[in-house]
């Protein structure tokens, strides 16, 4: 027959989530309790009148206008199309300060995503 291990105080001890004070528990489609109720609100005054085709697009448009998706920088759809918007509209011109490269050998290589160069600077120009 085997005996109970003890219990110290120690094993009782946890550590805290890192910031357990804004934690909020995702209930259905990764949202909160407060953001369902505020995407069922125009789904379901459309219901009670019978329109099923517009509580159905209500609650489409509401779930996009509440919840924030990691793909577009923890926004919701209209704040990023809002903020493409504005940068569609700005000019983009970069200017890189005159420090860069330290000596005439060092050469830095500007590159896009697909790695065409955009821009050499130092070194040799050829």
């Amino acid at each position: 027959m085997t005996t109970p291990q003890t219990m110290r105080v120690d094993d009782l001890q946890y550590d805290w989530p890192v910031d357990v004070l804004h934690y909020e528990s995702q209930l259905f489609l990764g949202l909160s309790f407060q953001d369902v109720l505020i995407v069922a609100m125009p789904a379901v005054i459309p219901l009670l009148l019978g329109k099923l085709t517009l509580g159905l697009i209500g609650a489409v448009i509401g779930y996009l206008l509440v919840r924030k998706f990691e793909g577009l920088g923890e926004r919701n759809v209209l704040l990023y199309l809002f903020a493409r918007l504005q940068t569609q509209a700005r000019e983009h011109t970069v200017t890189l300060p005159l420090i860069l490269p330290s000596e005439q050998i060092e050469t830095v290589v500007i590159t896009d995503l697909d790695g065409n160069e955009i821009a050499r600077i130092g070194g040799d120009l050829l």
